[in-house]
């Protein structure tokens, strides 16, 4: 408990349900949270935001606070061990298919009126507005949509540009480093994983209450579709393109932890079980929430 915890925070991965249960123990109540540059490339117009956002935005490592007892937010981690050393450093990697649709789905929800928040960044998010295949080809929000998990373990790194995507020249090479960065974690597991809760409480030592937190809710009307129509075999062929370094990491996980014999079961099942709740959202078939 005299251990500081860092928690790097992939998007749409169960982060915030988990931040909110560690923040109600008391140990963990004090945190920094927030974001770095490592998700946003070259973006700078941060002066058109909300300022009372201001204090969550690390626009260098200097700016995060240190001495809490917990640090967590979309921080890469390089920025959490310049400022939290000796920090337990854990985080839940998710099926990157999944991932990334959510990611979209969770976007393209958003209402008007973010410019009010997030200055001109709102652009950015109303790009999810656009059908899949056209969202996915939009490089100026390549560090929110093409393989987010390495980007944020890596993050400086010269094979992966600010606002292009990873050359698949380099996919290789970045999944060898990237899975030897997941190996300096103290605790790693997959959001798939029916365990994770229950392997992470016995890692830290104390129960949790996760609760349903930041949940991606059914569609407004006229940005329904159907997912079926929107994954195309070029949309697939896109998808593949922009996960295939954190899909190496997802299946090395899933070969770590079950064995190389679960990985295609184990990713069929994962994807098609998604496809079905992204179409409940996307489509508006159902007026339920679902958690994603």
């Amino acid at each position: 408990m005299k251990t500081p915890l860092a928690f790097m925070h992939i998007p749409k991965s169960a982060g915030t349900a988990l931040t909110n249960a560690l923040l109600r123990l008391e140990p963990y109540k004090h945190e920094v949270h927030g974001w770095d540059r490592s998700l946003f490339g070259s973006y700078n117009d941060f002066h058109t935001w909300d300022q009372g956002r201001r204090p969550w935005l690390f626009l260098s490592p200097d700016e995060i606070e240190e001495k809490k007892n917990f640090i967590s937010g979309h921080i890469g981690y390089s920025n959490i061990r310049k400022r939290y050393r000796n920090a337990y450093v854990f985080s839940i990697i998710r099926n990157p298919f999944n991932r990334l649709l959510s990611h979209w789905l969770f976007w393209r929800g958003k209402p008007d009126g973010l410019e009010s928040d997030i200055g001109n960044y709102a652009r950015h998010v109303y790009s999810a507005r656009m059908p899949l295949c056209v969202f996915l080809n939009n490089s100026a929000i390549a560090p929110q949509i093409d393989n987010v998990a390495a980007r944020m373990l890596l993050w400086p790194h010269p094979l992966i540009p600010d606002d292009d995507f990873i050359d698949d020249r380099n996919v290789n090479e970045l999944i060898s480093q990237a899975w030897e960065r997941l190996n300096e974690f103290e605790f790693v597991d997959l959001y798939e994983n029916p365990n994770w809760l229950d392997n992470f409480q016995t890692w830290l030592g104390q129960e949790l209450e996760l609760r349903k937190e930041n949940e991606t809710e059914i569609v407004p009307d006229n940005y329904r579709s159907n997912i079926l129509a929107e994954i195309t075999p070029e949309t697939r062929d896109l998808i593949k393109l922009r996960i295939r370094v954190d899909e190496g990491l997802w299946n090395r996980l899933v070969q770590q932890k079950f064995g190389s014999h679960a990985l295609e079961k184990l990713k069929d099942s994962v994807e098609s079980t998604g496809i079905a709740n992204f179409n409940v959202i996307l489509s508006g078939i159902s007026r339920n929430i679902i958690t994603l």
